[in-house]
């Protein structure tokens, strides 16, 4: 794969711009699934499957960037996105680093309970993004499905 930029959320709320290939699997082995974001964006992400560490901050700041609201798993990887109707292709991240970064520090003061400054985010959203967490926290594992294949494992 050709070199891109993108930026990393780890489940411990560290963000990073990356560049080179594309490592889909920052967060050591799994089966990385794509969320999709606010088409607007032209951006999507990659998160960790059920055996990853549940990703808090990374899981409010995707719903901030339009995701479905729910629990995400292990690092997650934003990318650029164009879809092509039949086909898709990743690229370099088009959201500025600077936002992406800005969003996480939001998220992160509001989940440690700080005030909001100027220019930050309001209180009725800071309560919202705690209650949020809350949620993705006390959510239940995925369930855990079991396939058979003929031959044993590879």
């Amino acid at each position: 794969m050709t070199a891109v930029r993108y930026v990393t959320i780890s489940p411990d709320g560290t963000v990073a711009l990356r560049g080179g290939p594309l490592d889909l699997h920052p967060g050591g082995p799994g089966v990385p699934a794509r969320v999709e974001l606010d088409p607007r964006s032209r951006s999507t992400a990659f998160v960790g499957d059920a055996a990853q560490p549940r990703n808090v901050v990374g899981s409010c700041v995707l719903t901030v960037l339009g995701a479905a609201p729910r629990p995400y798993g292990g690092t997650v990887v934003l990318t650029g996105w164009h879809d092509r109707g039949e086909t898709a292709e990743i690229s370099d991240l088009p959201v500025p680093f600077d936002t992406v970064l800005f969003i996480t520090c939001c998220v992160r003061r509001a989940l440690d309970g700080e005030p909001p400054a100027d220019g930050d985010f309001t209180a009725g959203w800071a309560a919202a993004v705690r209650t949020f967490a809350a949620r993705v926290r006390a959510a239940a594992d995925p369930p855990t499905t079991t396939l058979l294949v003929p031959g044993g494992v590879a």
